[in-house]
């Protein structure tokens, strides 16, 4: 009887720790989202009650637990080379990590062209990458036009927005000898200070930052531009963005529906903008929050 009543305990305790376990949802994925994201994604779950592990430590070794079963949803940034790697799963966008480009209030051009920035920022073949430009090379008239350009981008290191231009938009040519480089939000301003004359490639126009503004970009030199919005970053017509994706399976969604509340509510919207990511609009991140209650899944 005793040895009757031990299994049936040992029994109840193997399905109790089974339940457990599955109870805890496992999200991987971008090291680009800051501590303060994960945090909050704690402190999310244990008010919800459910049992939760982050592990943000890089898309690619994210993406391959999923594909291993060892985590229930990622946060996926690529390079657009390689989304191909996320046919299996379903993919919904969680915010973009633009590139704008910054100049001087004084500046006289209001936009670029893409091909202007591959000009301005890359070396053509057999070009002297030392030969510094002028702003007349871009266009400007008047007291701007003979001053040289300051070609200011991100330390190598600080995130996959010079990456991702150097493929999308440089191409072949390799970055322009002679571009000065930054960290941090200090240091950029810095370049801006006086009479600048710098154009700069960043992750987001500073808050609060007098004396600098985004040109709006051109996919051709006829084209007005556009310029960087929450609406036109996430409908694809600023096009100098790379989007961060949530990333499952989709026989999965109802499962995940605590994950969803927290990624496409407020505090994360305000924390991706803290990390330098553009959330969603708040009209399509509600439209997530909707499919999620109603039973289903996040559109794209």
């Amino acid at each position: 009887m005793t040895s009757r009543w031990h299994l049936s305990w040992v029994g109840a305790l193997i399905a109790l720790l089974a339940v457990h376990l599955r109870a805890e949802l496992r999200v991987t994925g971008s090291d680009l989202l800051g501590l303060e994201f994960t945090r909050s994604f704690y402190e999310f779950s244990a008010r919800k009650g459910f049992q939760l592990a982050v592990a943000l430590d890089g898309s690619r070794p994210g993406l391959e637990e999923l594909k291993d079963g060892r985590a229930d949803l990622s946060l996926i940034v690529l390079p657009p080379d390689e989304l191909g790697r996320l046919a299996p799963f379903r993919a919904v966008p969680l915010g973009y990590h633009p590139i704008v480009v910054l100049v001087p209030e004084a500046c006289p051009l209001e936009k670029i062209s893409l091909e202007q920035l591959r000009h301005v920022f890359g070396s053509a073949p057999g070009e002297n990458g030392n030969t510094r430009l002028r702003w007349q090379d871009l266009g400007a008239r008047g007291e701007w036009s003979g001053a040289f350009v300051t070609l200011v981008a991100p330390e190598v290191g600080s995130g996959l927005m010079l990456e991702y231009f150097t493929t999308t938009v440089l191409r072949e040519r390799p970055l322009r000898a002679g571009v000065e480089r930054f960290s941090g939000t200090a240091e950029l301003r810095a370049y801006f200070a006086d009479s600048s004359r710098a154009i700069a490639l960043a992750p987001v126009l500073p808050r609060g930052s007098r004396g600098i503004r985004a040109l709006r970009i051109a996919a051709a030199d006829e084209d007005p531009g556009v310029g960087p919005t929450l609406e036109t970053i996430h409908a694809g017509i600023y096009s100098l963005r790379m989007p961060i994706q949530v990333v499952f399976r989709p026989e999965r969604a109802r499962d995940l529906a605590p994950l969803f509340e927290f990624l496409f509510g407020d505090t994360s919207a305000a924390l991706l903008e803290q990390a330098e990511v553009s959330p969603l609009p708040a009209s399509l991140r509600v439209e997530q929050l909707k499919a999620y209650a109603a039973g289903g899944s996040p559109g794209k």
